[in-house]
C-alpha cells in the first residue's frame, strides 16, 4: 500500500527547524553578547543588531503553535522581547513588542510590570483575545492576579483523582495548589487536606502563607493548620491542612489512625528518588494511606523533567485509577547563565540555544565573589548562593565592608530584632543595617523568615545563603 505524504502545516513550516536559523542565532547572540557587556561594565564594542528583524523572530516565537517545541520557542521569544527591552529602555516600540510577546506567551503578571506599561494591543481582534485569554486565567478569589496559562492547567487538575506534573521552579507549582486548598476551605469544604514538604524549613513558610491568606476564615469554617503530630488540636473535633515532612505525617498516621486524608499533595516529588533513608518514608506513607477504606485524590509536583508520571507508581491501587501527567518547559522569568574562570580572569556567557559559551568580560585583576556581584548588582536586588556556610559568611561579610549603614528605619528594627533573639554581638545585624544579610540553617526559622520578607519588601538588596 503505497503511503501518501501528509501536507506540512503552517506551524511545522515556520517552527519545525527555527532553532537551525543561521540569522536567528547570530541576533540572539549578538543580544546576549550586547547586554552582557551592559551587565559587566565592560569596555568591549556593543555588536549592530537590526531592531526590526529582532523584534520579528520575537513576534513570531512568542506565538509558536508547534506543540514539540512550543514551549521553547515561546521562551526565546519572550526573552528576545527582553533583552531589547534591558538595551533599548527609551524605544517604545520594543515597549509595545514586549506586551505583545508577553501577552502571546500568557505571562499575565510580567504584562503588569513598569517595564511594559499600560499594554493595548494595536490590533483589536488581538485586543479581544488577551482580554478573554486574562479573564480564563484569572487566579479564583484576586481581583486583578493571574494564572500563567501552564498554571491553570495544574490548578483544574487538581480535581483529578491522580495528578503527577513538572516544571522550572519559576512556574510556581506550589503556590497553584496552596491557592486550590485556600479556594476549598473558602467555599465550604469539610475535607482534610495535606500538603507535603520536603523540609522543615518549608514547613513554616507554606504554614504562614496559607494562615495569612485564610486569615479569620480558617476558624470560621472550623480549619486548623496542623505540623506536628503531637499538636492538640488533633484531639478536638475540626477539619485540618496538614503541613508536614514525611516523616511527620507518617508518625501522625500511625498514632492517629481514625485521622482522615482526603487531599494528598506531594511537593518536591523527586525526592521520592533521592537516595538515603528519608525517601523511605514517602513509601510508608504510601502503606498507610492504603489502610484507609478510600485512597484520597494524589497530586505531584516535581522540577524540570520530562516524565512526571513515574512518580504516580508509587500509589497503591492508583493503577486501576485516573492517571493525568503534565510536563510543563514554559518560564515566566529569563535565566541568562554566565560562567567566570576568576583566576584567569575571564567571564562568559552561556547561549543555551546553541549550547555554547563566549567571551564577553575579563574580570579586574584581584576580584573576589564579592568584588562581581557588586559589579552585577548595583541597585539591583542579589540573591548569592554559596556551597557551604563558612563561604556564605566570609562572602557576607567581605562584600558588605563595601557599604556603609544605611540609616532605614526598617533595616534598623530588623537588626534590633536580631540582637533580641540570637545575640547583642551577632555581626548579622551589623550586615543588615547596611542592607545585606545571610541566611543558614543553623538561623532561627523565625529570623530566617523576616530575612526573607524583608527581601521580599525591597529593603534588603543582597543575601549571600546556602539551600535554605
Amino acid at each position: 500500500m503505497i503511503q501518501i505524504p501528509r501536507n506540512a502545516t503552517l506551524a511545522e513550516a515556520l517552527y519545525r527547524d527555527i532553532d537551525k536559523d543561521e540569522y536567528l542565532q547570530e541576533i540572539y547572540g549578538d543580544l546576549l553578547y550586547n547586554y552582557s557587556i551592559k551587565l559587566f561594565g565592560s569596555q568591549r564594542r556593543p555588536r549592530e543588531i537590526n531592531i526590526k528583524d529582532a523584534l520579528r523572530f520575537s513576534d513570531l516565537l512568542s506565538k509558536s503553535a508547534h506543540t514539540p517545541t512550543a514551549d521553547r520557542d515561546r521562551l526565546w521569544g519572550q526573552e528576545i522581547a527582553i533583552l531589547l527591552r534591558l538595551l533599548y529602555p527609551e524605544d517604545e516600540t520594543v515597549r509595545y513588542y514586549l506586551g505583545s510577546s508577553l501577552s502571546a506567551v500568557g505571562n499575565f503578571r510580567g504584562l503588569r510590570s513598569k517595564a511594559v506599561g499600560e499594554y493595548s494591543s494595536a490590533d483589536l481582534l488581538d485586543q479581544i483575545f488577551y482580554e478573554y485569554d486574562m479573564d480564563e486565567h484569572k487566579i479564583p478569589g484576586k481581583e486583578e492576579e493571574f494564572f500563567f496559562h501552564d498554571q491553570m492547567i495544574v490548578y483544574r487538575g487538581m480535581d483529578k483523582k491522580f495528578f503527577s506534573y513538572s516544571g522550572p521552579t519559576s512556574m510556581g507549582k506550589s503556590f497553584v495548589v496552596q491557592t486550590y486548598v485556600q479556594e476549598q476551605v473558602k467555599n465550604g469544604s469539610t475535607e482534610n487536606f495535606a500538603i507535603l514538604v520536603p523540609t522543615k524549613a518549608l514547613i513554616n513558610e507554606v504554614k504562614s502563607n496559607l494562615i495569612g491568606a485564610l486569615q479569620g476564615i480558617l476558624k470560621e469554617k472550623n480549619y486548623r493548620v496542623v505540623t506536628a503530630a503531637g499538636d492538640l488540636v488533633l484531639q478536638q473535633d475540626h477539619h485540618f491542612i496538614f503541613v508536614m515532612t514525611p516523616e511527620r505525617l507518617h508518625h501522625m498516621m500511625i498514632e492517629r489512625e481514625n485521622i482522615r486524608i482526603d487531599f494528598l499533595f506531594i511537593d518536591e516529588a523527586h525526592k521520592i528518588s533521592a537516595r538515603g533513608g528519608r525517601s523511605t518514608y514517602y513509601f510508608k506513607v504510601m502503606t498507610q494511606l492504603r489502610k484507609m477504606q478510600q485512597l484520597p485524590t494524589i497530586v505531584l509536583a516535581s522540577p524540570n523533567i520530562p516524565n512526571p508520571e513515574v512518580y504516580l507508581n508509587i500509589i497503591p491501587g492508583g493503577e486501576h485509577g485516573e492517571m493525568n501527567r503534565l510536563a510543563s518547559r514554559f518560564a515566566p522569568v529569563c535565566q541568562f547563565k554566565y560562567y567566570l574562570d576568576i583566576p584567569s580572569r575571564k567571564g562568559y556567557f552561556f547561549n543555551d540555544y546553541k549550547k555554547e559559551r563566549e567571551l564577553c568580560f575579563t574580570i579586574p585583576e584581584g576580584s573576589k565573589l564579592s568584588d562581581i556581584v557588586r559589579i552585577v548588582g548595583k541597585d539591583e536586588q542579589s540573591l548569592v548562593y554559596c556551597s557551604s556556610r563558612r563561604s556564605v559568611l566570609e562572602n557576607a561579610v567581605r562584600y558588605a565592608s563595601n557599604f556603609t549603614p544605611k540609616n532605614d528605619e526598617k533595616l534598623n528594627a530588623l537588626a534590633a530584632e536580631i540582637k533580641a533573639e540570637v545575640h547583642d554581638d551577632c555581626y548579622l545585624a551589623d550586615l543588615i543595617v547596611r542592607g545585606v544579610a545571610y541566611h543558614v540553617g543553623y538561623l532561627p526559622a523565625n529570623i530566617r523568615l523576616r530575612i526573607e520578607r524583608s527581601f521580599e519588601n525591597g529593603d534588603l538588596r543582597t543575601i549571600f545563603c546556602t539551600s535554605t
